[in-house]
């Protein structure tokens, strides 16, 4: 069996015996292979995902209530004995946006909290593991969000979430002056800078990715908005990310496609950009929609970089956030199973959008991997600007001559 079949089959297989027999197969062409699994039964108690503090809630990848991982070592020990020693419990880590960035730095600069946010700083504070925060996510996304204009803002937080750090592996009741965390700063923000000029073209292009595809989604729904023209909406979809977009974001094209249905699903996704809101609004809903989805993105790719590119530990993330609709977009369609093999991560989601096309979207879809493949490593900024623009003018054009 190919390579690429075993992945394949390896991602849809619904009973652990399957999973058992592509796992072999893969070990045989990839002996470093791992593979997480992600399964929640009834009575199982999550230990950190279902935890909310008003407003902030805490969510994982998926719930971490029941992790399993296929490794050479679980796999040579399941062949010969059962399956009871891969049930694991990995490293985790907190990704934080800027609010929770600055929730922080008000408690290290002993500023009034409210009773949601002096909860959430008693939860970090006090609660076991005490989960270290991860600031690569955060510290990209705001250098990309506000541009050079930030560096200040970025490195008193920075220092503030090192302070905080401190006290909480410490067990610190009295808080150290934020001075005491500029070293930590320093460093970061030169591994940053280090970084700065490579990743941030990277970045750049996969928010633009985003955007734009968010955008042909949305002038669909408001050119034919009734759930009875699903399929046309779906075929110009594909048609657009196989000839202008040309990168495949399985997730985004799912819940477009429910979106396309009218299904009570989506509005918990695309509320920020209903159809029926003026250009502007509709536009700002977009891009707000851009970030919750990016925020994501950029921590799987944090993911797939320590685990696979740099051959450490699984660390799963979780993620503190305030913004409803992000918790809604981790919740709706969780990860089930993780499968890192030859520098590559692949992920299998609840629900997938190929499992639910025609036989001939699905032909069609396939016999244009390869050209997707080819121009998507051509891909420049330019060109994802310039498509992004045209995409916003078909929305305000579409918008007139409904007037």
């Amino acid at each position: 069996m190919e390579y690429e079949e075993i992945i394949k089959q390896l991602l849809s297989s619904k009973s652990r015996e399957e999973e058992l027999i592509y796992a072999i197969e893969l070990f045989k062409l990839d002996n470093n292979f791992k593979m997480i699994l992600f399964e929640v039964s009834d009575g199982d108690i999550n230990r950190i995902g279902i935890e909310n503090f008003g407003l902030f809630k805490i969510n994982g990848l998926d719930d971490y209530g029941k992790v399993y991982l296929f490794d050479k070592r679980t796999l040579k020990k399941m062949i010969t004995e059962d399956d009871s020693g891969y049930q694991v419990i990995l490293g985790n880590e907190f990704n934080i946006d800027l609010n929770i960035a600055q929730v922080i730095t008000k408690f290290i600069n002993e500023r009034a909290l409210d009773d949601d946010e002096e909860n959430l700083i008693k939860y970090l504070r006090y609660k076991y593991p005490k989960v270290p925060i991860n600031i690569m996510s955060f510290l990209q996304e705001q250098r990309f969000h506000f541009g050079n204009g930030s560096n200040k803002k970025i490195f008193e937080i920075l220092a503030s979430i090192s302070v905080f750090e401190t006290v909480r592996h410490e067990n610190l009741e009295a808080i150290p002056n934020v001075e005491t965390g500029f070293s930590h700063a320093d460093t970061w923000w030169r591994i940053l800078m280090e970084k700065n000029s490579y990743s941030q073209e990277i970045l750049d292009i996969k928010y633009y990715t985003i955007y734009s595809l968010l955008l042909k989604i949305i002038f669909l729904q408001m050119k034919f908005p009734s759930s009875s023209d699903h399929y046309v909406k779906r075929g110009e979809l594909l048609d657009f990310v196989n000839n202008q977009l040309f990168v495949y974001l399985e997730n985004e094209l799912w819940f477009a496609d429910q979106l396309f249905q009218n299904k009570k699903i989506a509005t918990k996704i695309f509320n920020k950009a209903n159809i029926h809101m003026n250009y502007a609004k509709i536009i700002k809903g977009i891009k707000n929609m851009t970030w919750d989805i990016f925020h994501v993105r950029l921590t799987e790719d944090l993911l797939e970089a320590e685990t696979v590119n740099l051959n450490q530990n699984i660390v799963l993330p979780f993620f503190i956030s305030q913004d409803r609709q992000l918790n809604n977009y981790i919740n709706l369609n969780p990860i089930k199973k993780i499968v890192f093999s030859r520098n590559k991560m692949h992920l299998a989601r609840d629900h997938n959008i190929l499992s639910e096309l025609s036989e001939k979207e699905l032909n069609l879809f396939f016999s244009n991997s390869e050209k997707r493949l080819r121009k998507q490593k051509k891909l420049d900024l330019d060109y994802l600007i310039n498509l992004s623009q045209k995409l916003e003018n078909e929305i305000l054009n579409l918008k007139e001559l409904n007037k």
